[in-house]
């Protein structure tokens, strides 16, 4: 279903209003809608069409010709009013094509020349002709067109002009959005984990080796203890941060994520394992400095 402008919404409205107050409808009373001084004239025969005008709204008296003449008024109000009939027969159109309303005629007006409505405009309307054939042509057919107006359209007034389809598709993009949203909140709270957990072993393995080093210094044979495990540590760490900072900054799709977050979860693993494995070794030298040690 398209947008519909304010236009629009307010022929739509008034359909369902007709509806709902039991208005027999047809294309001319919505026409009566907007033309409060004017009225549409159409000749059958000629297939001809006029816009007819409040003579005391928009002529003027000529007393030389005692005649009425339209004014500069009346002349600048033909095309908004084309333009009126034109976005109405548009309208009408796509809502029967929608199954919203359906469009049906009664039979031919025995009358060559109708007009509609009405106006009591003495001595008689002012009237300027319609010049272009296709705006005459829809006139002429949807002059007496009636009008029958579905409950689907009194729901789409309801529904602020939506289809129910249309607000199953909201709700489902909304649920998915706050499903994404969750998501990324829960692999955002893996970073953090990731990250705590790396630098509490890299500080406990620093409070080791500071310890260590104390103990060591009371051998009679220092031992120097070499640690490229240490530093390649370090630089995990490094690019841990690193990555966790691109990553954040960066629209990543969700699989996509979930797939850095197995990675530096692995990698987390392995770090923790070289720290395992860096503890053992210090304890080791630990032990040996300790059994040749001699006050």
């Amino acid at each position: 279903m398209r947008e519909f402008d304010i236009f629009e919404k307010s022929v739509i409205t008034q359909l369902r209003n007709f509806q709902e107050r039991g208005v027999k409808l047809n294309f001319l009373s919505i026409v009566d809608f907007f033309f409060k001084d004017r009225a549409i004239e159409i000749d059958r025969t000629s297939e001809k069409a006029w816009i007819q005008f409040d003579t005391r709204t928009y002529a003027t008296y000529d007393k030389k010709n005692n005649a009425w003449f339209p004014t500069k008024k009346a002349i600048d109000a033909v095309n908004p009013a084309i333009d009126t009939i034109v976005r109405l027969i548009f309208l009408l159109n796509y809502l029967q094509k929608n199954g919203l309303i359906f469009m049906y005629g009664l039979g031919n007006d025995p009358n060559s020349v109708t007009a509609f409505p009405i106006l009591n405009s003495p001595p008689e309307p002012v009237r300027l002709e319609i010049s272009d054939s296709n705006v005459v042509e829809l006139l002429i057919k949807f002059f007496n067109q009636e009008i029958f107006t579905s409950h689907s359209l009194i729901e789409l007034v309801k529904n602020d002009f939506r289809l129910k389809s249309d607000i199953q598709h909201e709700q489902s993009i909304t649920i998915a959005n706050q499903g994404l949203s969750t998501s990324r909140r829960s692999i955002n709270i893996t970073w953090i984990a990731i990250v705590v957990s790396t630098l509490i072993g890299l500080a406990s393995l620093g409070i080791t080796i500071i310890f260590n080093n104390k103990t060591l210094k009371l051998s009679s044979q220092p031992t120097k203890i070499e640690s490229p495990e240490l530093k390649n540590i370090l630089e995990a760490d490094h690019s841990i941060l690193n990555e966790i900072k691109r990553l954040s900054s960066s629209q990543i799709l969700q699989d996509s994520l979930t797939l850095k977050r197995d990675s530096l979860i692995k990698l987390n693993i392995e770090i923790l394992n070289d720290i395992k494995r860096q503890t053992n070794s210090i304890n080791k030298q630990i032990k040996d400095a300790n059994i040749n040690y001699k006050p």
